[in-house]
């Protein structure tokens, strides 16, 4: 079954989607050079077309409705890769996702769809400032903020 088929399944199973987190995401680790490029080609994939795919269907769902938020979880890595180069991957697909939220976000605006990045600058850990429960929290006053919450919220911790 297709994303676009799941997403359709789910409104009209459950009802309406306020709110799409888009988490996915692959990395082929390894110093730069050592990834074939059919890796880079799905990571890419999973990254950033596949968020691309599902923030499509939700536009259109969302749409006639007037409001709904899209959330890309975003990292750090697409502000600055030199933390963990071996992820050069994942820090290109990142980079890419935040150019995709920026621009969908000013083209779904118009439809009342919030499209914002939630970028997570440093390690998701339990019991410490980047424990999911607060990137989580984080994420629900985006959507509450909707179209004001703007493209792009930098996560430091709390």
């Amino acid at each position: 079954m297709s994303l676009d088929a799941v997403l359709r399944s789910i409104e009209r199973d459950r009802g309406p989607i306020e709110i799409l987190i888009y988490n996915a995401y692959r990395a082929s680790i390894g110093p730069p050079g050592s990834p074939t490029p059919d890796d880079i080609a799905a990571d890419l994939q999973v990254n950033v077309v596949g968020a691309y795919a599902a923030s499509q269907t939700m536009h259109s769902l969302m749409s006639p409705r007037g409001r709904g938020s899209i959330i890309l979880t975003g990292g750090g890595l697409a502000l600055d890769p030199r933390p963990w180069l071996d992820a050069f991957s994942l820090s290109a697909g990142k980079a890419a996702l935040r150019n995709l939220a920026y621009s969908l976000s000013d083209a779904f605006k118009t439809s009342g769809i919030a499209v914002t990045t939630v970028t997570i600058a440093g390690r998701i850990e339990e019991n410490t400032s980047f424990a999911p429960d607060l990137i989580a929290e984080t994420m629900w006053h985006v959507h509450l903020a909707g179209l004001g919450a703007g493209p792009e919220v930098i996560f430091t911790g709390r």
